[in-house]
């Protein structure tokens, strides 16, 4: 057994000094509030941590770049919603089922009502920011019991509706292009087959632009937000100059029914469509989820704050 004598003491070994370092890694947090540290820069894209395990938890492998920030995000929903952009063209129904006062009000409770709608879709995409969107979510937070057949029902439901989203679009634009040439040639003569033929060259360009200008989609969608804003700027300053001017009665009180309907109340319900069509296409966001950096905080901020921007453009 050592004893005391053989134990080292401070004064046997002596005190060397400790030079301690503290080296600090400089923060590296970008404008979007994601560590640039955390990202990986593969060929998919740029995605963090927490992508990484959403992806996994969901069983899905990242295929696609994950090329939007929450900037790009946020101008790609907003464009594509375009709420003032359909208001101005898509008010038919509305004005002639409800009239100037039917389309005001039923907006405004349209906006509302819808806006719990994106609440809720938003909550479910940060819980599960996936491409698939509404049928997934419905798989995934549905009765098990009941899962299965619901996600197929809702995933077709979805497929059809991006088919009709698809043709209106384009056809709205196509027709708005040979619009303008009614306007500005008196000799043109608009036929039903080049309103056609404008509607398949619309396609052709969203063709091109989704397969080889996918790179450059966030900075031209940070464009068309610019041509978003000020182009409603310009408009409507140019309408509140020089357009004639309705009394106050007459656009929040006079209701009209010259759709024929049995009631007032019918018009108006049918005459909401152009308030729902305006109200549309927020949770576009969560089907570029897996191509948003830091998806399940970046989609919902940007399916909220598009719709509210809208909605007040609107």
């Amino acid at each position: 057994m050592s004893s005391s004598s053989d134990i080292a003491t401070d004064e046997s070994v002596g005190k060397a000094p400790i030079e301690i370092t503290e080296t600090k890694t400089p923060c590296q947090f970008g404008f979007d509030g994601v560590n640039d540290a955390e990202v990986d820069d593969s060929y998919h894209g740029q995605f963090t941590r927490n992508d990484r395990r959403d992806m996994g938890r969901m069983g899905k492998i990242q295929e696609l770049k994950r090329n939007f920030r929450p900037f790009s995000a946020l101008s790609f929903t907003v464009v594509l919603q375009g709420t003032w952009e359909v208001l101005l063209v898509a008010t038919s129904q509305g004005l002639v089922d409800g009239g100037l006062a039917g389309l005001f009000w039923s907006y405004i409770w349209t906006f509302f009502g819808f806006g719990l709608v994106v609440i809720s879709l938003a909550e479910m995409a940060s819980m599960a920011p996936t491409a698939g969107g509404q049928y997934h979510w419905v798989s995934e937070f549905s009765p098990p019991q009941h899962q299965r057949w619901l996600s197929y029902f809702i995933g077709w439901m979805s497929a059809l509706s991006w088919q009709a989203g698809q043709a209106s679009g384009p056809f709205l634009v196509g027709t708005i292009i040979q619009g303008m040439l009614v306007i500005n040639d008196a000799s043109y003569n608009p036929t039903n087959w080049q309103g056609t033929l404008f509607v398949f060259a619309v396609v052709l360009v969203i063709f091109i632009l989704n397969v080889w200008g996918s790179d450059a989609m966030p900075m031209l969608n940070n464009a068309f937000l610019v041509i978003h804003v000020f182009g409603f700027l310009a408009i409507v300053v140019t309408l509140w100059v020089l357009s004639p001017r309705n009394t106050a009665d007459v656009v929040f009180t006079q209701f009209s029914n010259t759709g024929g309907w049995s009631s007032m109340g019918l018009a108006l319900m049918v005459g909401q469509i152009s308030a729902i069509y305006a109200s549309i296409c927020s949770d576009a966001a969560a089907h570029i989820s897996e191509e948003v950096r830091d998806a399940a905080v970046t989609v919902p901020r940007t399916m909220f704050w598009s719709y509210t921007l809208n909605g007040f453009l609107g």
